[in-house]
């Protein structure tokens, strides 16, 4: 199966779509390193989408998301934030110190955009256009 590559526009139809956010930094920090055709990072897309998930109209009437959590690794990403471990730390000697009080990063999941219900529908593109064909009729 071909994989598709994500199409990121940062244009907006409002003044908060145009003001500084970390996320489309990211964006456009990644496309100017990497080039414009570049397929851009997975964790990227998932911040975004978590990031989308978090704004006014998805939390109050809800959301559709068609094609980013199709494996339960990609639903994990977006859903559940796991913290980096912390930083390694040396002596003078160049040996590792171990911390034995340091506690591992705890993954949280983002109970405030995880979905209370979820629909799935699988079907292919000829069977879709065909039944939509269909319903147009009626």
């Amino acid at each position: 199966m071909k994989e598709e590559p994500i199409v990121v526009e940062l244009e907006g139809d409002s003044d908060d779509d145009f003001t500084e956010i970390e996320i489309k930094q990211k964006i456009i920090g990644f496309l100017k390193e990497k080039g414009p055709k570049a397929k851009i990072d997975m964790s990227i897309i998932t911040e975004a989408v978590r990031w989308r998930l978090n704004k006014n109209d998805c939390q109050n009437r809800g959301y559709v998301l068609d094609g980013i959590c199709k494996t339960f690794a990609l639903s994990k990403e977006v859903f559940v934030i796991t913290p980096p471990p912390p930083a390694k730390v040396f002596d003078e000697e160049g040996n590792e110190v171990v911390d034995e009080e340091a506690k591992p990063p705890v993954p949280t999941l983002q109970k405030n955009i995880y979905p209370k219900s979820v629909i799935c529908l699988n079907a292919t593109d000829q069977f879709i256009r065909r039944r939509s064909k269909e319903l147009l009729k009626n």
